[in-house]
């Protein structure tokens, strides 16, 4: 029962000049806090993450023999975690780590293949060179996991031809990349792969300056080709021929000459000509053009 002892309510009154300055110093404090801590909260998310899961390499361990239900669990957290930081507009940092736990759980994982260059290039921040070779990786893990897949080799020539140098620097890599994915595409070609489907090779080649490549995959493709496809072939390997065939009459020239300058250098180029043995002629079989050793 509340007591109406004038003494208390002066008591009270002695007190209130001391709770409402402990109010104030509150108040104060913490608008003086709030501006740090907000810095601290923007700080945080701009840290990178952190995983409490092992080594990706010791993820069958942790499955206990459940690799699939393991690695499906993992990737919905990744595709989640994904998400999230994309509409906060973070970097996901761990993704990279993310994947590798579940290429070591499935190596030649579909859903893996088909989405580790979106989720790896395409975050809240510019992808760098080096995330551009991780995916070239993973994707090389999935096509050991399933060599004879024609349309994991064409999926990774496309990487390799058109996305990945967007975010390449070094035009002797890019180049590289450009031949590689060129031999991806003929590759695919051997494995089943429709001539429309891997024609880009052509030009793939001829931007790598890999004349002979393109020649070899021009060959199989006319073989497999229908035949309304082997007229624009025709053209192409024809134009290329003549080309391969100078460059080769080039070569042999060229040796001829440091030859004779190693050997008997006070001849003439027409005089060591004449003694030295005469070549071979060019070889008989079709498409001499692309038989090595014709002009030796």
């Amino acid at each position: 029962m509340a007591s109406n002892d004038p003494s208390d309510l002066s008591e009270l009154g002695r007190w209130r000049p001391a709770v409402i300055a402990l109010a104030l110093a509150s108040a104060a404090c913490a608008v003086l806090l709030q501006r740090p801590l907000a810095s601290t909260v923007a700080l945080a998310k701009e840290t990178e993450d952190v995983s409490l899961l092992p080594a990706a390499e010791r993820a069958p361990l942790l499955s206990l023999g459940f690799d699939a239900a393991l690695a499906d669990i993992l990737w919905a957290k990744l595709l989640i975690d994904y998400g999230t930081h994309l509409a906060e507009k973070r970097s996901f940092s761990s993704i990279r780590y993310a994947i590798d736990m579940v290429l070591a759980l499935e190596p030649g994982s579909e859903r893996v293949f088909r989405y580790v260059d979106t989720l790896v290039l395409f975050q809240a921040k510019k992808a760098s060179e080096d995330d551009a070779r991780y995916v070239r990786r993973a994707l090389e893990v999935g096509i050991d996991a399933q060599p004879t897949n024609a349309k994991r080799w064409l999926a990774y020539g496309t990487y390799l031809a058109y996305l990945a140098p967007s975010f390449l620097s070094d035009e002797t890599e890019i180049r590289a990349w450009t031949l590689r994915a060129g031999e991806a595409f003929a590759h695919a070609l051997e494995l089943g792969a429709g001539v429309d489907d891997t024609r880009a090779a052509v030009s793939l080649f001829e931007r790598g300056g890999a004349d002979r490549a393109q020649l070899d995959y021009l060959e199989r493709a006319y073989a497999l080709a229908s035949d309304d496809d082997k007229p624009a072939l025709e053209v192409r390997l024809e134009k290329l021929a003549a080309r391969t065939t100078l460059d080769l009459i080039r070569k042999h020239d060229g040796g001829l000459e440091d030859e004779r300058l190693a050997a008997l250098p006070g001849l003439t180029p027409l005089a060591y000509r004449l003694l030295r043995k005469a070549p071979r002629p060019a070889c008989d079989a079709p498409h001499q053009w692309s038989t090595p050793g014709c002009l030796e």
